[in-house]
């Protein structure tokens, strides 16, 4: 039996479907007695139709081939930025742990549990609608702290979005999106250098997904919530998808996980707990008994 090339695959398959609505393809000639019939449109949604069917065949195809990185994700020291641009912030007051990670290239904490909306026990499958992720993440309150939302999702030129699809990051709907106005795609694609689904020149590339989660845990391969609305349809929302690295739109109906992040760094806002004042007015009163003695 011949090798099938999945990519060779996949182009037929949407040549195929595009084929059946493009008016410009030769027809064969009607029977002079049938009447006129009334020409075939297009239907609106069969752009993305296709697209989105493209893609699950493009993973599907890699899939045979290679095992999913998702699921062998974990942190791969020298792979992207992080461990030079993620610093730990501790907020529970032990020592050894870590419940933050302050991103010194976007400026903004990301809550090192990348499913704490399940973990915590606030929701039992950790998945929720775009309003009800917003309003977690705006109560939530992770050790005193709040004031965290969604991440944010910023036109890539810096003044307005881009919304055709580009694989080369240059739009605002595509994949290989760097730009730090996006932040869960800048995570993802800059700080543990992970690749989209096709390289820049549009091409199927192996490798692709989330293989390297950093110093995160729980992080969950498929789409996340921004906390930004698709502007053109009110009832869609930006999200981005760990799977493959694309940054499109959702139904806010929706439900997948929600990633906190608090704008700055968490450092300046984490409240010391009691017991930390009370060791430190001891060791304060004790330099002054010392300081006495020695006087004396």
């Amino acid at each position: 039996m011949p090798h099938l090339d999945p990519g060779m695959v996949l182009g037929r398959f949407v040549r195929k479907v595009q084929a059946g609505f493009d008016m410009s393809a030769p027809k064969s000639p009607k029977p002079q007695n049938m009447s006129k019939k009334r020409s075939l449109q297009m239907p609106s949604f069969l752009p993305e139709l296709t697209r989105r069917a493209s893609r699950a065949l493009a993973v599907a195809a890699v899939a045979t081939t290679v095992v999913a990185p998702q699921a062998q994700a974990a942190a791969v020291s020298g792979q992207g930025t992080w461990e030079t641009t993620l610093q730990g912030r501790n907020l529970d007051g032990e020592a050894n742990t870590f419940e933050a990670y302050y991103d010194t290239v976007l400026n903004i904490t990301w809550l090192a549990d990348a499913f704490y909306a399940q973990t915590s026990g606030n929701y039992f499958h950790g998945r929720l609608a775009w309003d009800e992720a917003k309003t977690w993440a705006a109560n939530l309150n992770v050790y005193g702290v709040t004031g965290w939302r969604l991440p944010d999702v910023k036109p890539v030129n810096g003044s307005s979005f881009q919304y055709s699809f580009s694989p080369a990051g240059s739009t605002d709907y595509g994949l290989n999106i760097t730009s730090t106005q996006s932040e869960l795609s800048h995570l993802y694609h800059v700080t543990l250098g992970n690749k989209s689904l096709y390289d820049t020149s549009g091409k199927v590339q192996l490798g692709f997904g989330l293989g390297n989660t950093g110093p995160f845990s729980n992080v969950q391969g498929g789409r996340y919530w921004s906390g930004v609305e698709y502007a053109p349809t009110y009832y869609l929302a930006w999200c981005f998808d760990t799977s493959d690295g694309f940054q499109h739109k959702e139904y806010k109906e929706g439900e997948f996980p929600a990633w906190a992040v608090y704008p700055g760094d968490v450092a300046a806002a984490v409240v010391p707990e009691p017991q930390t004042y009370a060791l430190v007015l001891t060791g304060v009163a004790l330099a002054v008994v010392v300081s006495r003695r020695r006087r004396t």
